[in-house]
């Protein structure tokens, strides 16, 4: 298949520029090091046969080293400009790989020295249809998943300054606030966060997941707090749930 093919590809590039780094590499430290010894023992040479061999065999070396120099430099900077251009057609075809586009949007700045600003927003372009808007959402939903709720909320506070209408994204990141508090011990904190969810419209069945998450965090938070004896916040809490679980309800009998 051609993604397999492009990244044994990749690979064989990879390879290529190190093999070329080293010899890069190899041939400055003749010309650093050796050459300056090699100009000094010049000066001081004798005249017999061996040394005169010697003068010979370092002047094809150094000259050697020069040409490797240059040759490698331009075979490096070809490679990686190739490879530059591969990168992002591979980038194009991994759109549903998530920890790919974690990855590129933790590295923005690893990116830009690479591509330049505007091509790194034209690398994202071309990788979704809104662009960082859905980059966004994607790294979101992921961390999301894996219950990283700090950085859920991250990516989401992101897309919503992008889209700052959208009620499933204002949703998500509730959650994803109301949880990372809730983790935290900050109890008020989530629930006013929790609060936040049940007017918002949207999608449906996005809710109802998540709705049914927030209600047992809630009947956990409201035992908790019974036994602190905080009866204003248990209240507080009992009330947020009953409200949740009749949103929650209303969506199972709709559906």
């Amino acid at each position: 298949m051609p993604f397999h093919k492009n990244h044994w590809l990749l690979d064989l590039v990879i390879g290529s520029i190190f093999h070329e780094a080293m010899k890069l590499r190899e041939n400055l430290y003749q010309m650093e090091v050796y050459r300056p010894k090699y100009l000094q023992y010049k000066q001081k040479a004798g005249k017999s046969d061996y040394e005169r061999d010697y003068l010979q065999q370092f002047e094809r070396i150094i000259l050697k080293a020069k040409q490797g120099v240059a040759e490698g430099m331009e075979e490096t900077q070809s490679l990686f400009q190739d490879a530059m251009a591969q990168l992002t057609d591979l980038f194009r075809e991994s759109t549903k790989n998530s920890f790919l586009v974690r990855f590129l949007l933790e590295n923005k700045t690893l990116l830009k020295r690479v591509y330049g600003p505007k091509r790194v927003v034209e690398i994202f372009n071309l990788m979704f249809r809104k662009g960082l808007l859905d980059a966004y959402q994607v790294a979101g939903q992921s961390y999301l998943q894996s219950e990283h709720y700090d950085l859920s909320s991250h990516y989401f506070s992101k897309a919503l300054r992008l889209n700052p209408r959208d009620p499933d994204l204002q949703f998500l990141l509730n959650f994803s606030l109301g949880m990372n508090e809730y983790f935290k011990n900050a109890y008020p904190k989530s629930l006013s966060y929790f609060a936040k969810l049940i007017p918002l419209k949207g999608n449906g069945k996005l809710k109802k997941e998540y709705l049914k998450k927030v209600e047992e965090v809630c009947d956990k938070i409201c035992s908790e707090l019974k036994e602190e004896n905080g009866l204003k916040s248990t209240r507080k809490a009992e009330s947020l749930v009953d409200r949740i679980k009749k949103c929650y309800d209303g969506f199972k009998r709709n559906s």
